[in-house]
């Protein structure tokens, strides 16, 4: 199955992206909005083409040249993480968002932290605040629901709200 550009379809699936390194920052997003967005650096394009085969993943480019000969890349053409993330929303027909579900650094799915296991390694003004904790296996990091958070989400519910009340209208990414 190719990866085609999704462009105008709603996917069954929640989708699995691949994005070039220079993407890091969409990933980010993508990872904290709940989606799998792995990113390669300097891989070789046999590579590349396994990944996303075996993987069933679409991958981001923002490149003019086809990068691998039976795929066809999903060419961002806005500027800026945030306008590539609504664009991406939009033409994948993205309703719902998991929030904190990935680890925004690494991409491993996130676990429910006891706040005792993990309390000598925050502060003790994050402990009085706060009472549930993930962790992530892969890089060690642990997540909670503060303020970067919640402004992170905010942003991310109004480019969901944007896309619906314009799908409404009829109107076109």
């Amino acid at each position: 199955m190719s990866a085609d550009s999704g462009r105008g379809r709603a996917l069954n699936r929640r989708p699995k992206f691949l994005l070039e390194h220079s993407l890091l920052g969409l990933a980010r997003l993508l990872r904290f909005a709940g989606f799998d967005a792995r990113v390669y650096r300097a891989w070789s394009l046999g590579r590349i083409e396994s990944i996303l085969t075996k993987e069933n993943r679409t991958l981001l480019w923002l490149g003019q040249k086809r990068v691998v000969a039976n795929f066809q890349p999903y060419r961002l053409k806005k500027v800026g993480k945030w306008s590539w993330f609504a664009q991406v929303v939009c033409d994948f027909g993205i309703e719902q968002l998991d929030f904190g579900r990935r680890c925004p650094e690494c991409n491993t799915e996130l676990a429910e932290a006891d706040a005792q296991k993990v309390a000598q390694r925050l502060p003790k003004e994050i402990l009085a605040r706060y009472d549930e904790f993930k962790v992530c296996f892969g890089c060690g990091r642990i997540y909670w629901a503060g303020g970067q958070f919640r402004a992170l989400r905010a942003k991310m519910e109004v480019v969901i709200e944007n896309n619906k009340e314009r799908l409404a209208k009829g109107n076109l990414c």
